[in-house]
């Protein structure tokens, strides 16, 4: 994963790089971090970026206008913009920022909003799965629920059910539990998807799946999060 951290102040520049590679240490996280000291010396970066830590008020082309330009490229771009006038934050919304950090950085929010971050690129990762013996390649984050079978389990999107032969611990072990969820002894529900919880689970798209009894309050904190976060 690269992360870019853009900010024409040194000295923050180079916190903000110690936080990245405290975070990458604790989380056991490999992260590229690729520095710059103008938004114009960024916009001539031809990597890709996943992650983008962005100053507002630089010299020459500030964080917002550059943001702006970097999402015309790729809209997907994750930018978290770092301001120490939060004012600026209604200029953020304009161009799709992802959160608004403030100055001076705190540890507790920088990890948090890294966190969401990674989340949202870990749910645009790409999976191989089989439909009438052919490979296909989805997102991660377009899968609605999977449901555990006799000796095998079933992965709904929207328009396909796709089946495999890991077990719904396996499937529970790999996939980022910031958006998917162990409901039930029997499915792993996407957050994301999540339309309404009450005795069950209501989705999106109208599907309803069981939900333990054990396992709703930890259900309804972890919505009530993604939703005042996205």
């Amino acid at each position: 994963m690269r992360i870019a951290v853009c900010d024409d102040e040194k000295t923050i520049c180079n916190i903000t790089v110690r936080l990245l590679q405290e975070y990458s240490r604790q989380m056991s996280i490999d992260f590229e971090i690729v520095t710059f000291t103008s938004g114009e010396e960024l916009l001539n970066y031809s990597k890709e970026l996943h992650i983008v830590l962005m100053d507002i008020e630089m010299e020459g082309a500030d964080g917002i206008t550059v943001t702006g330009l970097l999402h015309q490229r790729n809209p997907d771009l994750i930018v978290i913009l770092v301001t120490s006038h939060v004012k600026r934050f209604k200029d953020g919304y304009k161009v799709n920022a992802f959160r608004f950090m403030t100055k001076p950085i705190h540890k507790d929010e920088f990890s948090e909003y890294l966190n969401d971050a990674i989340a949202e690129v870990l749910g645009r990762r790409i999976i191989t799965l089989r439909k009438d013996g052919v490979d296909v390649n989805i997102n991660i984050k377009s899968i609605l629920y999977i449901a555990a079978q006799l000796g095998y389990t079933e992965v709904w999107t929207a328009k396909h059910t796709y089946r495999s032969e890991n077990s719904l611990l396996t499937w529970e072990n790999q996939l980022d539990p910031k958006l998917f969820f162990r409901c039930h002894k029997k499915y792993i529900v996407n957050i994301s998807q999540v339309e309404d919880l009450s005795n069950h689970i209501k989705l999106k798209g109208g599907d309803i799946l069981a939900v333990s009894r054990r396992k709703f309050a930890l259900l309804r904190e972890l919505l009530v999060n993604y939703n005042v976060t996205h």
